[in-house]
């Protein structure tokens, strides 16, 4: 019996990357699959040992899966991790205390505030304008205020905006207040010590609700604005940036998880020659769909040397994109409440999307309907899109 038992050659695929857990697990499987046979009164067949094994085996490589997925960082993401450490070790103490104590709020939020107000305005008084000062309003200050509110925006979603001393002050006030409880018994001691994690948890929901809402709002007055790109794919650029597998277009329209795998994909593909296939694929009907990019098709038809030719193409594919990103806002996602260019993401992103969407497009009837008509929408348009064209410095950013 013990002599069947190696001659199966039982083995189980794990890799370097399967985590402690799945190596705990498949060890518990081979030691009940051997106790099982050596107790069983006949053999066991061998249906049921390529049950175990098949068992074992896709959990292993489930679990190698999520590990590469959720730790594992593109080599450009190690190397600032690594020039982060090193930053940190010449000039920690001058920089630590800004990443701890400070925030921009004080400059950065009127900043903000005056921005978006000023983008507000002339958008209402473009209805008064000549095509020619429309234009030249949305080059400056138009698009300025347009970049300054992406990086302020910026700013809130990495934590630096708002101050975070308020949450250190009310942990210094609840370690003040607690002196009165010493000497009470342990029992009220327990109570106090759960009744401050649950405030102190509070505090934390409070300070990301704060981050969100800013996010919501400070997005606005825009015709798309940075809203989607902030909240879904700007953090995973840090962790994905130069991951092959993360630059196919189709990887990132196919993905089924909330977050964008890169979301500068997004952009770059106007100028850049990413890996890949391209995406996203629309679904028409139940046995048709089509699969296209625009920032793909433009970008093809560049040729060497001609840069006045390549610089006209990525305007074309650039504002092409972008006005159809636009139509799909005010009208699809809106009234849909689902973005059909990502069909396989999970229902609280089509959410969000749709209650963002409805928000700006609510915004942009407004003014459509109460202030400048069409120019309003053009002036926001240009704004939002010609600091990220040549010869606009800025446009290398993406």
């Amino acid at each position: 019996r013990r002599r069947s038992i190696s001659c199966l050659g039982y083995r189980s695929n794990v890799d370097d990357d399967t985590t402690a857990k799945g190596i705990i697990r498949d060890r518990n499987n081979r030691e009940n699959l051997r106790m099982s046979v050596v107790g069983a009164s006949s053999p066991p067949s061998i249906d049921t040992i390529t049950k175990v094994v098949t068992t074992t085996t896709r959990r292993s490589n489930d679990n190698a899966n999520k590990k590469k997925s959720s730790s594992l960082s593109s080599d450009a993401a190690m190397w600032h991790k690594r020039r982060r450490r090193e930053m940190l070790e010449k000039y920690g103490n001058a920089i630590r205390p800004l990443e701890t104590d400070s925030g921009s709020y004080k400059i950065g939020i009127p900043l903000l505030v005056l921005t978006n107000l000023t983008l507000l305005g002339l958008s209402i008084a473009a209805k008064h304008m000549s095509y020619l000062q429309l234009f030249a309003l949305s080059v400056f200050p138009g698009s300025i205020c347009s970049l300054w509110q992406l990086q302020i925006l910026h700013d809130n979603l990495h934590g630096t905006l708002w101050s975070k001393k308020r949450k250190r002050i009310l942990q210094e006030d609840k370690q003040k207040n607690s002196s009165f409880y010493k000497p009470l018994s342990n029992v009220l001691s327990s109570i106090r010590t759960k009744k401050m994690k649950k405030k102190s948890s509070n505090t934390t929901n409070n300070s990301s609700k704060l981050r969100d809402r800013t996010l919501f709002w400070g997005s606005m007055p825009s015709v798309f604005g940075y809203y989607l790109y902030l909240k879904f794919g700007h953090l995973t650029h840090h962790k994905n940036l130069g991951d092959s597998q993360s630059s196919s277009l189709k990887e990132l329209f196919d993905s089924d998880q909330s977050n964008f795998e890169d979301g500068d994909v997004l952009f770059v593909a106007h100028r850049m020659n990413l890996e890949g296939e391209i995406g996203p694929t629309i679904p028409l009907s139940k046995d048709k769909s089509i699969t296209m990019s625009i920032s793909k098709s433009g970008f093809k038809a560049w040729e060497q040397t001609r840069m006045i030719r390549n610089g006209l193409l990525f305007w074309s594919s650039f504002l092409f994109e972008r006005f159809m990103l636009v139509l799909n806002d005010s009208f699809i996602v809106t009234t849909t409440g689902r973005n059909l260019f990502f069909p396989n993401k999970p229902l609280s992103f089509h959410r969000t999307c749709a209650r963002y969407a409805r928000a700006a497009t609510a915004v942009k009837f407004l003014l459509w309907k109460f202030a400048g008509g069409y120019k309003s929408l053009l002036f926001l348009f240009l704004s939002e899109t010609l600091w990220s064209l040549p010869p606009n410095p800025a446009c290398a950013m993406f």
